[in-house]
């Protein structure tokens, strides 16, 4: 594995997929750690960022850092304006990622409205690792 691209939000879910992530990472692969920013119109738009979830998103990058240091891995993180799964499968394409790795929440209305994981299984031009 060359490059992982890692969905991260903070979640007991999330921290699990970015463990996964250290877990698979050959020596010398590059991780990168995606936190979606909503914008201020909402999960599903692109726009101009939410700046109370655009705050929140520092101290998150900065965890996730520190999560993979302790790994001994480096991770370069990116904030992107949108809905997650756009951002993580952009990210994926962007930088020719060999693997996404994605936490699976338990959501009761996702079978009606699609998860963040099953969006990102379904549009991945790479292969998906899905965590619980």
């Amino acid at each position: 594995m060359r490059t992982i691209v890692v969905g991260y939000d903070g979640s007991d879910v999330a921290r699990r997929a970015l463990g996964r992530a250290a877990e698979v990472a050959d020596e010398g692969a590059s991780v990168v750690v995606v936190h979606a920013t909503p914008s201020v119109y909402g999960d599903a738009a692109v726009g101009p960022a939410d700046p109370d979830e655009e705050a929140r998103a520092e101290p998150l990058l900065h965890e996730a850092r520190e999560l993979l240091g302790r790994r001994g891995l480096e991770a370069e993180v990116r904030r992107p304006v949108g809905p997650a799964a756009a951002a993580l499968v952009s990210a994926a394409d962007e930088l020719q990622a060999d693997l996404i790795v994605v936490g699976r929440r338990r959501n009761p209305a996702a079978h009606l409205l699609g998860s963040v994981s099953s969006r990102v299984v379904r549009e991945a031009g790479c292969d998906v690792l899905v965590v619980r």
